[in-house]
């Protein structure tokens, strides 16, 4: 026995555990157990017995714990009433979950992508070049400075069909010859466009792409010749190669049907190039008192190259022919005139180059020369396609509405 501990002391603490080992794990009375005073070897096997029993006890104790951590909890067993009982709603979305989702309907497109993409508003400063800077080149020195402000607007259906309205207002610097009054502002006519951006030929890459115009007669010009409306489909075949950041190479036409109120002209218009839009080169063959042009048709080619991504070059050759009215026939005309070119008929040709550059992603800078005028001159000579009374430069500034939008 260890010093310091008390006689009876193991005697009590074994007697406890003899009477849990005994109410737990074995009768009362084992058979042929000794009745009557314990021995020292009953003690050792008692005390054995209730170490195995103690060992089991906590075995039987851990076990549950353990078992309900790495085991599904069971499912009880539905009772006849909650068999009965519709099931409970599901839960509503929580404000987080229905807060991300509205985030994700409202979403901004990736740029390119809007109903609206291409629509642009630019403003331009246009001049005669040679009529301004060349005082010798008229008779009558006229130098003309116009600003522009060309307003674009567009819609995208989808990746196919899009719509394309154009206006263009402007007003002269100086005092010129073609107005009401000084610095009056005049516009061009509005025109749509019902666009198809075009299908491409897997072998040849070749895409072919055209489009409707419809124009309104608003303008000064329209208002001369007694122009009601126009009717103008068109269509391009073009190309592209990886050349640098691009290069693309195409043929434009337009056939154009005018409808005109009279077949000559009948009040005074605007006779400068610098107020016709691009597409509309007809518009440069006005006097008062010609026959009116009922049918026109333009083409020619256009090659485009981006050295870098912001900056591209284009140059294009344009043809032009229209087919007046019939003149009124006389009966015993006296006059023996004899036109050198046919009458019925009208020629131009001319060559056109812009450089543009990318300043920012919505502001685009362009430099733009247009010499495109009459084929023939007064005395039926041929005009110089490249220089001639008709050039003009101007410098223009592009505004993106989408990529603007979509930085602020």
């Amino acid at each position: 026995m260890a010093a310091g501990r008390k006689p009876g002391a193991d005697q009590g603490a074994l007697d406890f555990l003899r009477g849990i080992h005994v109410g737990c794990a074995a009768p009362a009375v084992a058979r042929g157990s000794h009745i009557g005073p314990a021995t020292p070897k009953d003690r050792m096997n008692d005390l054995r017995r209730v170490k195995r029993t103690a060992t089991f006890l906590l075995l039987a104790a851990s076990f549950p714990a353990l078992a309900q951590e790495t085991a599904p909890a069971p499912t009880p067993a539905a009772s006849p009433v909650a068999e009965s009982a519709p099931a409970p709603a599901p839960e509503a979305p929580t404000a987080t979950v229905a807060a991300s989702a509205q985030v994700e309907s409202t979403e901004e497109p990736a740029p390119g992508r809007h109903p609206w993409r291409g629509s642009s508003i630019s403003y331009g400063l246009t001049s005669p070049t040679s009529r301004t800077i060349d005082r010798g080149f008229q008779l009558t020195y006229q130098p003309s400075l116009v600003h522009r402000l060309d307003l674009r607007p567009e819609w995208h259906f989808n990746e196919q069909l899009y719509l394309r309205g154009e206006v263009l207002f402007a007003q002269e610097f100086f005092t010129g010859n073609t107005t009401t009054y000084g610095h009056q502002i005049v516009w061009s006519d509005p025109t749509i466009d019902l666009g198809f951006t075009g299908v491409e030929d897997r072998y040849t890459h070749i895409r072919v792409s055209g489009s409707l115009q419809v124009a309104a007669g608003l303008s000064k010009a329209a208002i001369l010749e007694t122009r009601v409306a126009s009717l103008a489909p068109g269509v391009s075949i073009s190309r592209r190669f990886a050349l640098l950041s691009g290069l693309q190479v195409g043929y434009n036409a337009r056939l154009t049907q005018h409808f005109h109120r009279f077949t000559t002209g009948q009040n005074v218009g605007a006779a400068v190039p610098e107020m016709c839009p691009d597409d509309n080169v007809s518009c440069i063959f006005r006097s008062n008192g010609a026959l009116n042009t009922h049918t026109d048709i333009a083409h020619g080619p256009v090659v485009t190259l981006s050295p870098t991504r912001r900056l591209s070059v284009s140059a294009s050759f344009q043809m032009y022919r229209g087919w007046r009215y019939e003149p009124t026939k006389v009966d015993n005309d006296p006059v023996s005139y004899q036109p050198l070119v046919d009458p019925g008929t009208s020629d131009g040709w001319g060559f056109a180059a812009s450089v543009s550059y990318d300043v920012l992603p919505f502001l685009n800078v362009s430099l733009n020369g247009n010499s495109f005028g009459p084929q023939l001159t007064a005395d039926s000579q041929r005009e110089n396609p490249l220089y001639n009374r008709y050039t003009q430069l101007s410098l223009d500034l592009g505004l993106d509405v989408e990529a603007f939008l979509q930085r602020i």
